[in-house]
């Protein structure tokens, strides 16, 4: 058995490099790793002890934000799944593989207006949407006269320029608008810069009618045969859409043609002396959605048809001697269809989005385990714990809740990387389900507020975005300059997680926000569908946009504009009443950073604000050691160089007393155990291994004699760069692979 034996003194004048090993015997039948193991093990004697639970204060605030971080972190696969492995999942009504209905089909009544007794003036009926389902009713038209009017000159208009001659010479007029749409709170707050504009193709149909007149023809496969008029596009449609029968809602569903022939039949029978006459327009908006790359694609159709008809009371009047037809509109009737439908590949890239998805919150249920046992082997190191106890339990919860929990969600730049990924690539179609499922034709509906939040989680899942735009952001800023006289740069993780929690309410819409103006309109040739689609196409990138741009993205932009200005009145409002600086709510530092975090540490970064709260426990305490000096006859310390403070921070440097207190080293420990504690560190350390050198030096910088160990992954002839300290400063006492050192040695490293 391998033994070693520590010197009476422990720090000796004349101490070799080899301090710690004076006489190590080994047994054969024991490895070399072996005798490592018990060598590294008795490291800790020589280092200073930290106490977690006794110097660092437990905040309840923070506990609460722990447990809630943490539950919603291990639960985010189960609550939200993987990805979209069956639409249909999503949209019941499905058309073709990769097709579906996103919204309706809907039919319903706007309004029926008709004079009484033939008067001149119009009178007011029951009105209301009753078409869509669990929605409230919604007056229309409350000026009825204008109403009346308005439509009774439209539908004149109308069939002055379209009216075919007979049922083979139907005309078609088409055009496209360019219409505002702000529907989100954010669409409105931003407004004044973008207007956030979408087009849409309409098309008008004046279809052939007379009192003989028993179907409209608006599909009628004549009209292809010769392909003079433009059928509707709703005609040719993939997934015909059908509508309850009108007439006995007890037969099967009818194609949206033949319920408006239905319809008509029924106006017919219902107003069998009035002439009647009908025009459609078919409104279609036609959008696209790629995710990154444009490797997935969304593509939605919004289709609305109105079809209008009047009823026209006609006599001849017989006092003209021209024989003139004197005709008196009865009544108007608004009658309404509706339906979206969305295609999209998502379902392909099903493998590899619940593999990214899968493999980070994998990676996090594993780090989670790592971290409790860190926590377990540090509470293992206290006086007073014994092992398999409950003191220990409590002392591993208790030093777990102590580490900030942003830097447990954050710092792990892998599956940060891998739910970004997956987020640029399916993003969009979460937008598009949340738009048509909290959609209403009045543009508000009543909102049970847990079932929002739950419909609504996937939108938190922009955090990871935000989290890796932090680090990048921390890590520009870190590049501006060496030195950091206040400790490493850094984002408070509070506002992170309050900046995504912003975005839930991303869907929310309310009809007093609403602003659809149209801003500019043109007519589209009717020479032939292939001109057509080119016309169409002139007007640039026609509702075409990228998960940049897409609702979540500029939900998210918008989010980190508002905690940005809030920020900032809020430091202004401070310091205008202090009259001092203020300390500020989004950039923050961290203050105690373990010397060699790059090469301990090296899939974690600390962008996010890793504060602690010290218990005020009177003086600071350090572990006592006899005081010598580091070499043989050596009188003073060497001047001590200027630091390269890329990964130091003077504060805690090496040569300064502080360095060496409880307080500091438990800091360090608590660190190590959030950090070290990630897989891939873990494997890191445990598996390839580092390098690790104890050193003996003393608190140079405050002119101290007292003297420490510290356990750097630096090389001797590394000292002088990395940490500041000339290496003469310090002495080697031992050296081995992080792979043999034990894990509750390694947890004071830096």
């Amino acid at each position: 058995m391998a033994r070693i034996r520590p010197q009476e003194s422990t720090w000796c004048d004349k101490a070799p490099a080899s301090v710690l090993v004076e006489d190590i015997t080994a047994d054969s039948n024991h490895s070399t790793r072996t005798l490592t193991l018990e060598r590294t093990r008795a490291w800790h004697k020589f280092l200073p002890q930290p106490n977690i639970p006794k110097y660092i204060a437990l905040s309840k605030l923070r506990l609460i934000f722990t447990m809630v971080s943490l539950a919603l972190l291990i639960t985010d696969i189960p609550r939200t799944g993987l990805g979209i492995y069956d639409l249909q999942e999503y949209y019941p009504m499905m058309l073709m593989p990769g097709t579906a209905v996103r919204f309706g089909p809907f039919d319903y009544s706007v309004v029926h207006i008709w004079r009484l007794n033939n008067d001149t003036e119009s009178d007011n009926t029951s009105s209301a949407f009753t078409g869509l389902r669990d929605s409230q009713p919604i007056s229309t038209a409350r000026a009825w006269p204008t109403a009346f009017n308005m439509l009774d000159a439209l539908i004149a208009a109308a069939h002055a320029k379209l009216r075919p001659a007979s049922n083979s010479k139907l005309k078609a007029l088409r055009f496209a608008t360019k219409h505002n749409w702000v529907d989100r709170i954010h669409h409105y707050v931003v407004s004044f810069a973008s207007t956030n504009p979408a087009w849409r193709l309409h098309s008008l149909h004046v279809p052939y009618t007379s009192r003989d007149t028993q179907s409209l023809g608006i599909c009628s496969n004549s009209a292809v045969a010769k392909r003079s008029p433009l059928r509707p596009r709703f005609c040719n449609h993939p997934g015909i859409l059908k509508y309850t029968h009108p007439l006995n809602s007890s037969l099967p569903t009818v194609p949206v043609w033949e319920h408006i022939d239905l319809r008509y039949e029924l106006l017919k029978r219902q107003y069998p002396t009035l002439e009647l006459e009908v025009i459609l327009l078919s409104s279609q908006r036609l959008s696209s959605t790629s995710g990154v790359l444009s490797s997935t694609f969304y593509n939605y159709e919004a289709l609305e048809i109105t079809a209008l008809t009047r009823g026209k009371r006609c006599i001849n009047d017989s006092k003209s001697s021209l024989n003139t037809t004197l005709c008196t509109t009865v009544f108007i009737d608004d009658y309404r269809y509706e339906r979206d439908t969305v295609r999209t590949n998502l379902v392909e890239w099903y493998g590899v989005i619940s593999m990214l998805r899968g493999g980070a919150q994998g990676y996090v249920w594993i780090r989670l385990v790592l971290l409790m046992y860190g926590a377990y082997t540090a509470a293992g190191q206290l006086a007073g714990v014994q092992a398999g106890t409950s003191s220990r339990f409590k002392s591993t919860m208790s030093i777990v809740c102590k580490i900030p929990f942003e830097v447990i969600v954050y710092s792990s730049l892998l599956p940060v990387s891998g739910y970004v990924i997956a987020q640029f690539l399916d993003s969009s179609f979460m937008d598009i389900f949340l738009d048509s499922y909290w959609a209403a034709v009045g543009g508000t509906i009543k909102i049970n507020l847990l079932t929002f939040l739950r419909s609504t989680a996937v939108q938190m899942r922009n955090v990871w975005i935000l989290a890796l735009l932090v680090t990048l952001t921390v890590f520009a800023v870190r590049k501006t300059r060496d030195y950091w006289g206040e400790g490493l740069p850094a984002i408070r993780g509070l506002v992170i997680s309050f900046t995504s929690t912003l975005t839930v309410f991303g869907p929310y819409k309310e009809t007093t926000l609403r602003n659809t103006d149209i801003i500019n309109l043109f007519l589209i040739a009717d020479e032939g569908q292939n001109l057509d689609i080119i016309q169409s196409n002139l007007v640039g990138k026609y509702n075409i946009s990228s998960y940049f741009f897409d609702d979540s993205a500029v939900m998210l932009l918008f989010c980190i504009g508002v905690v940005i200005g809030l920020a900032s009145i809020i430091k202004i409002l401070n310091a205008s009443r202090t009259k001092s600086e203020t300390r500020d709510i989004i950039l923050s530092s961290t203050p105690t950073i373990p010397c060699g975090t790059q090469r301990l540490w090296l899939a974690s970064v600390s962008s996010v604000q890793f504060s602690v709260r010290l218990r005020v426990t009177g003086m600071s305490e350090r572990t006592p050691q006899k005081q010598g000096s580091l070499l043989t006859k050596v009188g003073s310390f060497h001047t001590v160089i200027q630091p390269n403070l890329k990964w130091t921070d003077r504060r805690n440097l090496l040569g300064k007393a502080s360095y060496n207190s409880t307080e500091c080293r438990s800091v360090i420990q608590l660190m190590n155990i959030a950090m070290m504690t990630d897989p891939w560190n873990f494997f890191w350390l445990r598996a390839l291994g580092v390098q690790l050198y104890l050193y003996k030096t003393r608190s140079g910088l405050d002119n101290s004699f007292d003297f420490y160990a510290v356990i750097l992954p630096f090389a001797k002839n590394e000292i002088e760069e990395r940490t500041g300290l000339s290496s003469i400063d310090l002495q080697l006492l031992d050296s081995a692979s992080s792979r043999d050192v034990p894990m509750s040695v390694l947890l004071q490293s830096g």
